[in-house]
């Protein structure tokens, strides 16, 4: 959830890891070739940042085994989507998606999880009421429908 909540935007590149973050227009090299990074040691994903892997096209000789057509074909698409992505002498920045200014707070982070739901009228006023906790509840799961409904034949 936090990198798909964070953008971020490549600088000098030191500080972003090549094969772990989302530098190359917002994705991930998982999102742009998997198979290539099934061949790529857990060892070098943690530690090659992009400004190593670019230099000289390092991030190649990360790349152990042999390559199917499908890590070809990705291959190719990772290494066209790597020279498009522009570094500047700045440094790397990373805004949150969830606030206006872009900076991270819990309470921004806590409302995250909550986007896109929706609230259930008439769900405050029955809690707020001062009738019994079972009795609250019984008309919580009847405004959802979610009532089980009990036969009235007891005589089997």
């Amino acid at each position: 959830m936090f990198n798909a909540s964070v953008v971020i935007s490549v600088g000098s590149s030191a500080s972003l890891l090549f094969w772990e973050d989302p530098w190359i227009q917002g994705l991930f090299v998982a999102a742009v070739a998997p198979e290539v990074l099934k061949l790529v040691r857990p060892g070098v994903v943690k530690r090659r940042s992009v400004r190593d892997g670019l230099l000289n096209h390092a991030w190649a000789t990360d790349i152990v085994g042999e390559l199917s057509v499908d890590a070809v074909v990705q291959y190719l698409r990772l290494s066209a989507a790597v020279v498009v992505v522009p570094i500047n002498g700045g440094a790397d920045t990373f805004r949150w998606k969830w606030t206006e200014d872009g900076t991270f707070t819990v309470r921004s982070a806590y409302r995250m999880f909550f986007h896109g739901t929706t609230t259930l009228p008439g769900a405050v006023h029955v809690w707020n009421s001062f009738a019994p906790y079972k009795f609250r509840f019984h008309a919580w799961l009847s405004l959802r429908g979610r009532c089980l409904l009990v036969p009235n034949d007891f005589s089997t």
